[in-house]
């Protein structure tokens, strides 16, 4: 009994928080940097980092492209999503940005001795804002571009995409 009393006083208190916020940075780690690198895979299942904005644009391009050719978008319709993309390309690259101030912050929060869950956490919630900047406009680009195109074209877009999976 003596020997429990000791071996429970020695016992380091607060290691189940250490093992949790261990976890919880890893995890974290993995998901940042994954999300910071901007990888896509492509149907090739080549990895892909965008760093342009000559680079974004040719690929919203392209995509914008394959989907008009499906529903036999006008000269018109292709114009006005042309202008869409070209308003969204600078933001996507400033959310480029954003992204690697993130990824480095992240690093230098977990090179440091005397790091604390508060300065994860400081950064976590940057990474949600940042995220939900990203799907609000991501949203907004797609209801513009939804505006150009008319009922039977949408049913006919999606109609593909669901086929594609």
């Amino acid at each position: 009994m003596a020997e429990n009393k000791e071996r429970e006083t020695k016992r380091e208190r607060g290691r189940g928080r250490k093992v949790f916020w261990i976890v919880v940075v890893v995890a974290s780690l993995l998901t940042v940097v994954r999300y910071s690198n901007g990888t896509m895979w492509h149907h090739h299942h080549e990895r892909h980092t965008v760093r342009s904005a000559s680079d974004v644009k040719e690929r919203m391009v392209k995509k914008a492209d394959r989907a008009l050719n499906e529903v036999n978008a006008n000269s018109e319709q292709r114009a006005r999503v042309n202008d869409i993309i070209d308003g969204l390309v600078p933001e996507i690259v400033g959310f480029q940005k954003e992204r690697e101030e993130l990824k480095i912050r992240i690093l230098k929060a977990l090179e440091r001795e005397d790091m604390t869950p508060e300065d994860l956490e400081q950064v976590r919630a940057l990474s949600v804002r940042l995220a939900e900047k990203a799907i609000n406009r991501s949203f907004e680009a797609i209801l513009a571009v939804s505006d150009v195109l008319t009922p039977d074209q949408r049913k006919e877009l999606l109609k593909e995409w669901e086929q594609r999976g």
